[in-house]
């Protein structure tokens, strides 16, 4: 009873919003008073609960309204000022997120039906573009090194807050290939700031799991603002990792999941009710508001930069044979006579290929493809040969040997004349990626990079194009010469348990459970 009052009065939002738990609250009270406990029934009373829906409330936006380039720069706040005024931003953000919207980003895998969420999502990714593009609007090299020291400046007094999720963001910011490739920028940074900034950025490095991060975290006491998106990454990673339940009949909560969900998530449930340590102008706050609202996308941002500091070009005589009018196109390189290729590494990415081919298709998961498989393959390759030409030995199923025997035969018979072209989607990852293009991380917490459906390859999006030319072996073989397109794959899913239902009562001492309920 102790638990379950303590829980209606440190978390009212919850009973009031949540209308699946408010139901189960009332059938507790209903079985309480039927077993004649009527005095502890009368204790549960969540018809009084104070209305919360006006912290859900968000500001409307007019989707049609024509987009306008603005010029808030607000030059005339000092970093402090700035630092205090973005943290009670980010303050105010957190607060609208309830229980419900981390559970429904970790049961779903991504913000599906929930806008508080999304919101401060954008918010985070608006720090970041805004960062880039208040560096980038300055025409020289020595202004823009100005205005990156003076975020620096910012991101120090950000940490000071213990504001780090502002502070992610804008490392992030500063850290994006967009920032990160103007040499004639950072030459004229001085020695102090870039030594800062290199603390500042091993802070909030994804080195060790965010060891540093999380060690700081530890030691900080009062105000502070997490980054969201370690703990989300945290969430996502306990639920997938534990079940839910240590028996199969559902009658014991899995306890170590439960504690190590209760820790991340109690961090979390303190920050609203965290006095911020500074103050702000309402109107400033409102500007500021609309200043990190972007539209801009990473690939203008990037384009902006290459204008400010072209790509270097090597000096090459007209008279040289490497010098070309213009280069090729893609169809004429993919059909261009190549070098013959390295067999060790044409195996290596037709192993890859098979290996995911498998993954996806082998629905028994017994190692084998039959008939009905392969046909849902062709859909997918519509170029790809008969059942027969694959399966050598003719026993009605084709195993990973014989698939990966087909196509090294076929890439010897082609001749290197393979194309390769991927298919990219959106991805985000749990741990640090390297894009396969430039070599350097896929930097940010909500920042999506891109990855391949069929080989996995992984890249930024300024590199997307690149990597289509300069990785002849990422995309799989091609058939009959021509270029094969990695085409997204038609999964039929395993039977899964049902979604369980949403209650708070697994932060709830194992010992202490209400009838008829289900975790997470």
């Amino acid at each position: 009873m102790c638990p379950a009052l303590y829980w209606i009065s440190a978390f009212p939002a919850e009973f009031d919003l949540n209308q699946d738990l408010a139901q189960q609250i009332k059938e507790l009270k209903a079985a309480l008073a039927q077993d004649g406990n009527r005095r502890h029934s009368n204790l549960i009373d969540i018809e009084n609960v104070p209305r919360q829906q006006w912290r859900r409330q968000l500001t409307q936006r007019n989707p049609a309204a024509p987009k306008r380039k603005t010029s808030l720069l607000l030059d005339h706040l000092e970093p402090p000022e700035l630092a205090a005024h973005l943290t009670l931003l980010e303050h105010r953000a957190f607060g609208r997120i309830l229980f419900q919207d981390y559970h429904s980003f970790v049961t779903h895998g991504a913000t599906v039906d929930n806008p508080v969420l999304e919101r401060f999502i954008a918010l985070f990714n608006g720090v970041s573009r805004w960062v880039q593009l208040l560096v980038l609007s300055q025409p020289s090299a020595p202004q823009r090194a100005r205005v990156l020291a003076r975020f620096v400046c910012v991101a120090q007094h950000l940490l000071e807050l213990q504001n780090f999720n502002t502070l992610m963001a804008m490392v992030g910011g500063l850290s994006h290939s967009s920032i990160s490739r103007l040499k004639e920028t950072h030459a004229h940074v001085g020695s102090e700031t870039t030594k800062l900034w290199e603390s500042l950025t091993a802070l909030v490095s994804s080195e060790g799991n965010y060891g540093q991060y999380r060690r700081h975290l530890s030691r900080s006491v009062g105000f502070r603002l997490p980054a969201l998106g370690v703990h989300l990454k945290d969430l996502v990673a306990v639920h997938l990792a534990l079940p839910d339940w240590r028996d199969a009949a559902h009658t014991r909560p899995h306890a170590p999941k439960m504690r190590q969900l209760f820790a991340i998530l109690d961090q979390l449930a303190l920050v609203p009710g965290l006095q911020p340590p500074c103050t702000a102008d309402p109107d400033l706050l409102n500007l500021l508001a609309v200043s990190l609202d972007q539209y801009q996308t990473d690939d203008e941002i990037y384009q902006l930069s290459l204008q400010r500091e072209p790509r270097s070009k090597s000096a090459v005589s007209p008279s040289s044979p490497t010098c070309t009018a213009r280069p090729p196109d893609l169809d004429e390189w993919a059909l261009a006579a190549k070098p013959k290729p390295d067999p060790a590494l044409v195996r290596e990415h037709i192993e890859k290929m098979v290996e995911s081919v498998f993954r996806n298709f082998d629905v028994d998961g017994d190692g084998r493809i039959s008939q009905a498989e392969f046909s849902i393959i062709r859909s997918n390759f519509p170029h790809l040969c008969q059942f027969g030409d694959v399966d050598e030995n003719q026993d009605g199923w084709i195993t990973r040997d014989e698939m990966v025997s087909y196509f090294l035969k076929f890439s010897a018979d082609v001749d290197g004349r393979m194309g390769f072209v991927h298919t990219f989607a959106e991805s985000s990852f749990l741990r640090p990626v390297a894009c396969r293009h430039c070599k350097s991380l896929i930097l940010g917490i909500y920042k999506q990079g891109l990855k391949c459906r069929a080989c996995g390859v992984s890249c930024h999006r300024q590199c997307r194009d690149r990597l289509h030319v300069e990785d002849p072996g990422g995309g799989g073989p091609g058939f009959g010469g021509r270029r094969l397109r990695c085409a997204p794959l038609t999964r039929r899913r395993r039977s899964s348990s049902p979604p369980a239902r949403t209650l708070i009562f697994l932060l709830l001492p194992p010992h202490w459970r209400p009838p008829s309920t289900k975790p997470w």
